[in-house]
């Protein structure tokens, strides 16, 4: 299903295939994406280590065995090919909700403080009107190219593989949804954000982002539209990294 909201485009599935991707940590301080060592024998994570403690394993210094299981035959063997770097992926089917982010949003310069802000608000509006803990409703940004421009779209999907029906009652009253975060948010006493609020310990790595004054015009613009749902057909859909 879908529906137009002013000028927001917003799809609904049901049963969706969801492929979410982890290729790493993000290092706060260079950006740069700290992907994941593992041996392929005997499944365990290996740790990164310092230029120091490499040398020291190659000369015999200090153990390399420690990460590994103790049958596995990499404990010995620091060049060994069953360690290699990858990425950790899940799959899943469940519901999802689509939101394209009109181009005029993308093209701000503070959109990455506002798409995360965004994020936590819709799912804060979740949280107050069905009651529900705040890692039952995941989300990721999509980025796809149509026409030679580059588009955003906000993807909300269930955690619960077979779905939850709340993602069905988030598409079908977004408007009401929007409007209880709206007044959270103007109604709590923080300047941009706080426990109260948007913060939470799982978004951590986003604090600095988070400013509930990027959104409240968005979030009073979907409050006051109607709704105007169309049947429509699902599509397979892949998230990016979640980091």
């Amino acid at each position: 299903m879908h529906q137009q909201l002013g000028r927001w485009k917003i799809h609904y599935s049901h049963l969706r295939e969801i492929t979410i991707f982890n290729r790493g940590k993000v290092d706060p301080h260079t950006g740069k994406v700290e992907s994941f060592t593992v041996c392929l024998e005997c499944g365990s994570w290996i740790r990164q280590r310092s230029v120091q403690e490499e040398d020291e394993e190659r000369a015999g210094y200090r153990s390399s065995s420690a990460d590994h299981l103790y049958s596995c035959s990499a404990r010995s063997d620091i060049e060994s090919p069953h360690v290699q770097m990858v990425d950790l992926k899940v799959q899943l089917q469940g519901d999802a909700v689509e939101i394209e982010v009109p181009p005029e949003i993308v093209a701000r310069n503070n959109f990455e403080g506002w798409v995360e802000t965004f994020q936590q608000a819709l799912k804060l509006g979740l949280q107050l009107e069905f009651y529900i803990g705040p890692r039952e409703i995941e989300s990721f940004v999509e980025t796809f190219q149509e026409d030679g421009r580059e588009r955003k779209t906000v993807v909300l999907y269930d955690t619960m593989p077979g779905g939850t029906g709340y993602l069905r009652k988030f598409f079908e009253n977004l408007p009401q949804i929007a409007m209880r975060a709206l007044h959270h948010l103007q109604n709590d006493t923080c300047a941009t954000a706080c426990y109260s609020c948007l913060k939470e310990f799982w978004n951590q790595h986003m604090h600095g982002l988070l400013n509930k004054q990027l959104v409240s015009h968005e979030l009073e613009e979907l409050a006051l539209a109607k709704v105007n749902i169309t049947p429509s057909e699902p599509q397979l859909l892949t998230g990016p990294s979640a980091t």
